[in-house]
């Protein structure tokens, strides 16, 4: 693992390549018992101390950030949670013969009707409480929430977890409890790809609950599904008729509108350096207060600023003091904004490091020739150019993960 992070991060390129180590945080090998008699597997795998000491090592060996997950394979009966599609399995496991040692087994108890009870008694075992619940997804959401919460608390960079997300209500409450940085979506996506902008415009309108009016079931015929169909929900109570659930799965293949970039489809990448560079809403943040703070200062000193040779300014040209002080103020509530947001405005970022870089060379020159007092000028020379270079720095790594502006949407 360290030699992969460290390869991965030898390559000048890769540097600044968002790296997320996925982490099974507690491996439930015993919930595949008697399974694991065949497959050479004993005790329950890696406990939460074990992949405590790993996130630790994760961190210190440089990647971004840990996806939380759980289970000892793929797919395992917590991960995706769910039941187990035995039905499904009959039609589609024969592609796995060649693919493990107990599949062949697996395919022949699934191809029976009497031996599907087997594998469906084992794997609902696990879980049982939650899948004997009516509608068992409502008791699946947030599943490894306290692994990751574990996770968080030894280290410092952003936690990612996985479990069945698909109400805002829940993601929310995951987030703000400190309980990880942010969610990871799949089965809910493919029973409705419109979730996350649905559940946006229903925020936007004050209706904080939201819930898809056909969620995901977690049915976990998906996943069997894949090995011989696309991608998709097979999920046919979802649906009107089974033409409709195959145009809906069809549908993640056909040509759709122009890709536009945006918070919600910006990528991964975007809404990880959000996360992982924080200090930057900070930095705009202040620099916002500053230009705001100093142009109001200005225009109610400015009739007495003059009496000090330090704070010194050029009284014979007030209109182009006054118009300083505005364009201060403006360029203020802009970094403002930015702060709210720092993976869209990159043009408002754009035009305030060129605008500072412009008042650096202006207030500076005006200093040198004895126009400016020399703790106003200098001051707002060096203010100015250290904001400039920390502007450039963000706008350099942006532009590696692809922030754009509003007005390129």
């Amino acid at each position: 693992m360290q030699e992969v992070i460290t390869g991965i991060r030898d390559v000048p390129e890769l540097q600044d390549f968002p790296l997320i180590a996925k982490l099974s945080v507690v491996e439930h090998n015993d919930d595949l018992f008697p399974l694991t008699l065949f497959n050479g597997e004993r005790g329950k795998g890696n406990v939460l101390e074990d992949s405590l000491q790993i996130a630790r090592w994760l961190e210190r060996d440089g990647v971004n950030a840990i996806h939380v997950s759980t289970g000892n394979m793929f797919i395992h009966p917590r991960n995706p949670a769910g039941p187990l599609p035995v039905d499904v399995s009959a039609r589609t496991y024969e592609s796995m013969l060649r693919s493990g040692e107990l599949s062949p087994i697996l395919y022949l108890l699934f191809r029976s009707n009497w031996g599907r009870a087997f594998p469906q008694w084992f794997w609902s075992r696990a879980l049982k409480d939650k899948l004997s619940d009516p509608r068992p997804f409502t008791k699946l959401e947030g599943l490894c929430l306290e692994d990751a919460r574990a996770v968080k608390s030894v280290v410092k960079i952003p936690v990612l977890c996985t479990g069945a997300f698909q109400t805002p209500t829940t993601i929310r409450r995951a987030i703000e409890s400190g309980a990880c940085d942010a969610v990871t979506m799949a089965r809910p996506l493919l029973a409705n790809p419109d979730l996350p902008r649905n559940a946006r415009e229903a925020s936007r309108q004050g209706q904080f609950d939201y819930q898809a009016p056909v969620p995901c079931t977690c049915c976990n015929k998906c996943t069997v599904n894949v090995l011989e169909n696309p991608l998709g929900c097979y999920e046919r109570k979802r649906f009107d008729s089974y033409e409709g659930m195959i145009q809906h799965v069809l549908s993640f293949y056909e040509p759709g509108p122009k890709y536009t970039p945006s918070r919600f489809n910006l990528g991964f990448q975007g809404i990880m350096t959000e996360n992982l560079y924080p200090e930057w809403k900070r930095l705009f943040r202040a620099k916002a207060i500053y230009n705001i703070l100093a142009s109001l200062g200005l225009l109610i000193a400015f009739p007495a600023i003059d009496r000090f040779r330090l704070f010194h300014v050029p009284t014979s040209a007030p209109v182009l003091f006054y118009l300083l002080i505005a364009h201060t103020f403006l360029f203020g509530m802009g970094f403002w904004r930015v702060s709210r947001d720092v993976t869209r405005n990159r043009d408002l970022v754009v035009m305030g490091f060129w605008a500072q870089l412009l008042v650096f060379a202006v207030a500076g020159w005006y200093t040198c020739r004895g126009d400016l007092g020399p703790l106003l000028g200098g001051a707002l020379a060096l203010i100015d150019l250290a904001a400039a270079v920390a502007f450039g720095i963000f706008l350099s790594r942006s532009k590696l993960v692809g922030f754009h502006s509003e007005e390129r949407e």
